[in-house]
């Protein structure tokens, strides 16, 4: 393959194993007089010349965008889900006496978001982005780098997760519309700092990070919560998940059970009993900056009291559920790689429901994600194959 070069130099060109079929590019390109870099990564496209949804993912504290790609494994989401992904690199500030890749978070962050702009620009010089689903994801400090760029872009931006960071209490924040907010969250909950080495951040707690969104997408009402079954067990509950209604843009906090903090994106992964990525797409997806944003989370849903079983299961399952009024429902089926492996839509009638069907023989032991869904609403649930 022939690279072609639009104002950037060309130094990597090609696959990482496991990561994904498409093609990994890192690219160099001179900013304010400094060389900067960052990774590119671009799945075989199945619909030739749909434009790109594009998602930005950004390294934490002490990581570069090369492992930060290996790590996160946002690319074999991207190639079900037909995304471009940004792994944009930082510069090295001083913590704690000693130079460290990381964002510069405490002083001059309008650098960063600069950067981060003429990367988008370049991008979008060599690809058809659509301009309407470009999102941000971030590990810790990216994460608080995240809500810099839902700060300084919101009319460029549809939606953002964070993952296990917040913001500092010194960065401003003037968005000017609402944004769409996933926040993933990987720290115990008397623990709201982050410790780098002997250095700390002076950050929002947790629940602070939240009711500065609450408030800036005013949300008027109180929270729902939804635990999240654990695969291993029917009688515990790995996650709960927790949503506000009435938001001019939808607010949603993902948290594992355990109660300790979570040093790594793997660590996540375990404690979740799912992909982090597939999770931050799965919220992605559900929003674009065109639309009138409301939040797709509504309590108010008439979808409700949904069960499955059993779990584990060896080949028949099981759907109960409830609808207030008659309507379409869609059933969805996605491995832990985020790959459909099935999908049915049909109209139920008002009232209870059952749903008994058979997977597919040929699907392999492991961990599934199931998701309901009607025009307002998306229920999910894990699901595990285990067949003797």
């Amino acid at each position: 393959m022939k690279p072609i070069i639009y104002g950037c130099i060309l130094i990597l060109l090609g696959t990482f194993p496991g990561l994904g079929q498409g093609d990994t590019i890192s690219m160099k390109t001179q900013f304010r007089g400094q060389e900067r870099s960052y990774v590119l990564y671009v799945p075989e496209q199945e619909v030739p010349n749909r434009p790109w949804p594009l998602v930005l993912d950004l390294h934490g504290y002490d990581m570069n965008a090369s492992l930060h790609m290996r790590i996160s494994q946002m690319p074999g989401v991207a190639d079900t889900g037909q995304f471009m992904v940004v792994y944009p690199q930082s510069t090295n500030v001083e913590h704690d006496g000693t130079m460290v890749p990381d964002w510069s978070l405490e002083e001059h962050p309008e650098n960063d978001v600069a950067f981060i702009q003429q990367v988008l620009r370049e991008v979008g010089d060599r690809y058809t982005v659509n301009p309407d689903r470009v999102y941000a994801t971030g590990w810790n400090t990216g994460g608080m780098m995240c809500y810099q760029l839902a700060c300084a872009l919101s009319d460029k931006l549809a939606a953002i997760a964070t993952v296990g960071g917040t913001a500092m209490r010194t960065q401003d924040c003037q968005p000017r519309s609402p944004m769409p907010v996933l926040y993933v969250q990987a720290t115990a909950e008397a623990l709201p700092n982050y410790q780098f080495n002997s250095d700390s951040y002076e950050m929002l707690s947790v629940q602070e990070y939240l009711d500065l969104w609450l408030e800036h997408n005013q949300c008027h009402s109180s929270s729902q919560s939804q635990q999240i079954a654990s695969p291993d067990s029917l009688d515990l509950f790995a996650a709960e998940q927790e949503s506000w209604s009435d938001c001019q843009a939808a607010v949603l906090r993902y948290r594992p059970w355990q109660k300790k903090n979570l040093g790594s994106i793997p660590e996540l992964d375990e404690a979740l009993h799912q992909s982090t990525s597939v999770k931050i797409w799965s919220f992605f997806r559900e929003h674009t900056n065109s639309a009138l944003i409301t939040s797709t989370y509504s309590p108010r849903s008439n979808l409700t009291s949904v069960i499955l079983f059993p779990n584990p299961v060896k080949d028949a399952w099981t759907i109960n559920g409830f609808l207030a009024k008659a309507g379409a429902v869609t059933v969805n089926i996605r491995n832990n790689s985020g790959q459909e492996v099935y999908r049915e839509s049909l109209v139920l009638p008002p009232g209870a429901f059952t749903l008994q069907r058979r997977l597919d023989d040929g699907l392999p032991n492991g961990l599934y994600h199931v998701s309901i869904r009607n025009a307002d609403q998306i229920i999910s649930r894990k699901l595990v194959r285990h067949e003797p």
